[in-house]
């Protein structure tokens, strides 16, 4: 895939897009007029054969990203749709002069694999493009909107990457993928939102309810109660394969710093008992704000949020 755009350059990679296409077609077709806009403002009184380009539809979307990197297997991007339409002159032989316009036009375009824009100085890159039909009821608006029939018109669409910085569509896609029965995921990070829309999607990925574990009825003041809830837990979410969702865990999964004595409700390192989930049809995703204990660090799959 091309080398990616600012989200902050996405108006100007699109006008830069235009303008390209504009040129595109102007080099293949010297002796006709190319103009930009909408179909119904191209005169029916011009001289000659006009080839017009219209912007008339673009939205983010998630492109492939050819590299096939672990966690990066997707980007934003931009998609675009333009509709070049050929209008014949006030005393044009539209089965003529037109229809070469609009073969040569056509053909140029479907030639054309990538078209490189500038962004500014010393800023430059390529974007995707290439002929596309339009559905009955793309055509039809668009010839309801320009006031006549587009009989020579074809469409064209455009793809680019966005660089926006970590992205959560594409970041959390490849966390899912990566997801199968018997894993151990660990979330960490500041981004609570990010990481239950994370283990939300895996359930539904997988067809398994999400059951999200209440803290206050696992911890028992006594270590070894706390363990057998766990232990309890891990073998009920194996029967019903469920993925067991462990929101803000910090306080029994995550890293600590002192211990009291025995008696602290938290003073274990549990990670010892995650080897159990693996043994199973479920899965466990483990939220934490902070580190992880060495016990769980050794023996879960940790996911940071946002992305390193």
């Amino acid at each position: 895939m091309a080398d990616t755009i600012s989200l902050s350059d996405y108006g100007v990679a699109l006008r830069e897009t235009t303008l390209g296409l504009r040129t595109l077609l102007a080099d293949a077709l010297p002796t006709v007029t190319i103009s930009v806009g909408h179909p119904a403002s191209v005169s029916s009184k011009s001289v000659g054969t006009i080839v017009n380009i219209f912007l008339f539809g673009d939205e983010l979307t998630t492109l492939r990203d050819g590299a096939q990197s672990e966690w990066n297997r997707t980007v934003v991007g931009a998609d675009a749709h333009y509709l070049v339409s050929i209008h014949p002159g006030g005393d044009a032989d539209e089965s003529a002069e037109s229809a070469v316009a609009f073969g040569v036009a056509q053909a140029i375009i479907e030639q054309t694999e990538r078209l490189h824009i500038r962004l500014g100085v010393g800023v430059a890159n390529d974007v995707t493009i290439w002929t596309n039909g339009f559905t009955i009821a793309d055509r039809s608006a668009v010839w309801q909107a320009a006031g006549v029939p587009l009989r020579l018109s074809f469409g064209v669409r455009v793809q680019f990457a966005l660089d926006n910085g970590p992205s959560r569509m594409n970041w959390l896609t490849s966390v899912v993928d990566e997801t199968a029965a018997g894993r151990v995921l660990v979330f960490t990070g500041p981004d609570a939102e990010a990481k239950r829309d994370a283990a939300k999607s895996i359930a539904d990925k997988l067809g398994r309810p999400l059951v999200m574990v209440a803290l206050d009825r696992i911890v028992s003041k006594y270590i070894g109660e706390t363990e057998e809830n766990l232990r309890t837990l891990f073998d009920r979410a194996e029967r019903g394969g469920a993925v067991l969702f462990f929101d803000e865990a910090d306080a029994l999964f995550g890293k600590r710093v002192e211990v009291e004595d025995a008696h602290d409700r938290y003073a274990g390192d549990f990670g010892n008992l995650l080897p159990l989930a693996e043994q199973g049809n479920h899965v466990v995703v483990i939220a934490l704000t902070g580190e992880p204990s060495e016990g769980v660090a050794g023996q879960a799959t940790l996911v940071p949020f946002p992305p390193d």
